[in-house]
């Protein structure tokens, strides 16, 4: 329930900028921190810190206090000091979301990451935690939809499918700065991947293995000229892939829509093949 401020118009409630970082936001994602770092009675919140300091802020282990207080009071600075970037605390998510397991335990960096997209989406961040990288996906939507198709990849053992998927989080990921034009190449190669699997047909890009995965799945034409006009936006002479079109014209939003669309086309297209007997059962359980 939006704040009465917020409806009354006094104050903005919309979603941050991919380069912004708000004092809320840093003050809740610190609260989260502190609480899976140090929880009360907990005696190994100094291993923790002391993990953080050789290996995430590369800094000399002898400047660590030894007492817990004066360990959270160190780390509470590097968080929440004024002259770190915008970046800063989201690098530390990102770290303890992928080495969380060193740190809180496998179950526990699932409630972990859990609390952390919480507060992101409570303080309107752009960003939410997804295979251990911090994406520029706020939507839940879409988050589901990235997560099926990797998921239903994995399940079939479709390796090559699921490394495109990933490489374009990946690469969506890097900041300050995402790496767009070879996110989008990423996600339309997810699709290709799958169809030149689906058929045995290798060569010529995507057109000739998407029709003859047409003659097994019946596609309906529309769909089928869709999918041909998505895979032109990134492979013909003015395309992605031949390194013509400039990067100014290419947008953070692009390379997200072009993720999310990706993965779903491949979410629906290894359903329609199994059910119709082009992938008989999973090969290899996630």
């Amino acid at each position: 329930m939006k704040l009465f401020s917020d409806r009354l118009g006094a104050t903005q409630s919309g979603l941050l900028g991919s380069a912004e970082m708000s004092e809320a936001l840093r003050n809740s994602i610190w609260t989260v921190v502190s609480r899976y770092l140090f929880p009360e009675g907990d005696r190994f919140g100094r291993n923790r810190t002391l993990l953080l300091c050789e290996e995430f802020f590369r800094l000399p282990v002898d400047d660590l206090p030894y007492e817990q207080s004066n360990n959270v009071r160190w780390l509470r600075d590097q968080v929440l000091r004024g002259s770190s970037t915008w970046y800063d605390a989201y690098n530390l998510l990102e770290f303890l979301c992928r080495q969380g397991h060193r740190v809180f335990g496998t179950q526990g960096v699932e409630q972990f990451i859990l609390s952390v997209n919480a507060v992101l989406e409570r303080e309107r961040s752009p960003y939410r935690v997804h295979g251990g990288h911090l994406v520029p996906v706020s939507s839940s939507e879409s988050l589901q939809s990235i997560s099926r198709a990797g998921q239903a990849a994995d399940r079939y053992g479709l390796t090559n499918v699921s490394t495109h998927i990933d490489s374009a989080l990946e690469l969506l990921s890097l900041k300050p700065v995402p790496d767009i034009r070879n996110s989008i190449k990423e996600s339309i190669s997810a699709v290709e991947g799958l169809c030149k699997v689906l058929t045995g047909v290798q060569g010529g890009g995507l057109e000739p293995a998407l029709r003859k995965l047409e003659e097994s799945l019946s596609f309906h034409g529309g769909f089928r000229s869709a999918l041909l006009s998505l895979y032109g936006y990134t492979s013909d002479e003015q395309g992605i892939r031949h390194a013509i079109l400039e990067e100014k014209t290419l947008h953070l939003e692009d390379a997200i829509y072009m993720l999310v669309t990706c993965t779903a086309l491949v979410d629906f297209v290894i359903a329609k093949a199994h059910r119709m007997g082009l992938l008989t059962g999973p090969r290899r359980p996630r």
